[in-house]
């Protein structure tokens, strides 16, 4: 979008990727192994037919001609965009820059604004008592979702401060 819209000043990237069809490239990767690159034209195909020009966008290309400040956050055990082939690449494509900020995080997964310990925490009550979700009464299962999808109760507010801290440095400097 940074290519769009020329109005932005700055940008957080949380777990991010290159391309749209790299997340589809990693998973069924892990999945299938080498037979699902066969795959790889037909997700373009239906991707480039769903999507007309947005499906072209490459961040790569788009970052590297970008002046907007940017905040890259990556959890190094993120599951889903593995960390060695996103935020390891970019920091390496453009760590000397001064409009880029990069943070690295351990056990926060793919969300990095989630604090993973409650998450854990219930997790852990759910195996000790009753050895899956799934083994759970229905009403337990409720409360224990009421808990881990309301959002609120789940957001770190500390990495949340930290986005909040760097759009105001730079909504400030727009402003000067």
């Amino acid at each position: 979008m940074l290519n769009h819209h020329l109005d932005i000043t700055a940008v957080v990237e949380r777990s991010g990727f290159y391309e749209s069809t790299d997340i589809i490239d990693e998973l069924g990767g892990r999945l299938f192994g080498s037979v699902f690159h066969l795959l790889k034209p037909y997700f373009r195909l239906y991707e480039q037919l769903k999507f007309g020009e947005y499906a072209s966008l490459n961040g790569l290309e788009v970052l590297a001609n970008t002046n907007v400040n940017v905040m890259f956050m990556h959890s190094k055990d993120d599951e889903v965009i593995s960390y060695d082939q996103s935020f390891s690449k970019y920091e390496a494509l453009f760590g000397t820059r001064g409009n880029f900020k990069f943070i690295s995080y351990q056990n926060r997964g793919h969300d990095v604004v989630v604090d993973e310990r409650l998450n854990q925490t219930l997790r852990t009550q759910i195996e000790e008592e009753y050895g899956s979700y799934h083994a759970m009464p229905k009403e337990t299962r409720q409360m224990y979702d009421d808990v881990l999808y309301d959002v609120e109760k789940r957001l770190d507010l500390s990495v949340m401060q930290q986005i909040i801290d760097f759009y105001n440095q730079w909504i400030v400097k727009e402003y000067e």
